[in-house]
């Protein structure tokens, strides 16, 4: 009899101390995310709360925004889910619908799913970004679909290989394969620079969608209308966050405050 209540009060201090020690890690957690929200010009959530007990450190992010300089971003949540014993891997899930108002127009962006992991080891942070069925609708009647978007980054040398891949997009009645792949580095201004290679399967459809969300003007439009294969392979050079697009200067990147707390 008192090795069973030896035993028993064994569990239960176990049981106590990790309790103890999850409270105290998804308390941590969830001030980490609200400090960095409060400390970062342009970032504002209503609410952030951690729940996940025992295993799980789940922080939601319940109606976060971003604002930039030409561009806002808002949601109705972001997940952070982490397990509490891998403390290098974040999930991120993400509300199936997005919201971006631009100077000139609102986009809303809906998913079926939408999800994220970031993973950092000594070597670095890999991040890979998973979006199925995306649909993008403009306020000014246009709108666009794809089976699926991917995105991914891992550490390349003193940069950052960067990749995305737009599977089956459609838009103006035509679909088309998109990829962009190559290695990025900082610029002076904290701005990416470097040289990603860009390949689409129907050119004049892309660069209609581009001329959509006014990433050209209709001069640059023209300029960049020249290829007349449908298939095109081109070189975008970032520099400090200033695009070029196959030879076209075409402007600079959004600025967004989006370092990870």
């Amino acid at each position: 009899m008192r090795s069973f209540m030896i035993g028993i009060i064994a569990v239960f201090c176990a049981a106590l101390l990790w309790s103890g020690w999850w409270w105290y890690g998804s308390t941590a957690e969830e001030r980490a995310v609200a400090a960095w929200i409060g400390r970062t010009d342009g970032v504002s959530a209503r609410v952030v709360s951690t729940t996940g007990f025992p295993n799980r450190f789940d922080t939601t992010v319940t109606e976060p925004e971003i604002r930039g300089d030409r561009l806002d971003w808002s949601t109705g949540f972001v997940q952070i889910l982490r397990l509490s014993y891998r403390p290098g891997l974040y999930i991120l899930a993400f509300d199936t619908t997005q919201r971006i108002d631009t100077v000139d127009q609102i986009l809303t962006f809906e998913s079926d799913q939408a999800r994220a992991s970031v993973a950092r080891d000594d070597d670095g942070a890999r991040s890979s970004f998973v979006i199925d069925a995306p649909v993008l609708t403009s306020s000014a009647g246009w709108s666009a679909a794809a089976n699926a978007l991917l995105f991914a980054t891992r550490p390349s040398g003193d940069g950052t290989e960067f990749g995305l891949d737009l599977r089956t997009l459609e838009f103006d009645g035509v679909t088309s394969d998109v990829h962009l792949q190559g290695v990025l580095t900082e610029g002076a201004s904290g701005q990416p620079t470097g040289e990603l290679l860009l390949k689409v399967g129907h050119w004049p459809s892309f660069l209609a969608l581009l001329r959509a969300v006014n990433a050209v003007t209709p001069d640059q439009f023209d300029l960049l209308s020249q290829p007349t294969e449908e298939r095109v392979q081109m070189t975008v050079t970032l520099t400090d966050g200033a695009v070029n697009l196959g030879g076209v200067d075409i402007g600079t990147l959004p600025v967004l405050p989006l370092p990870l707390p």
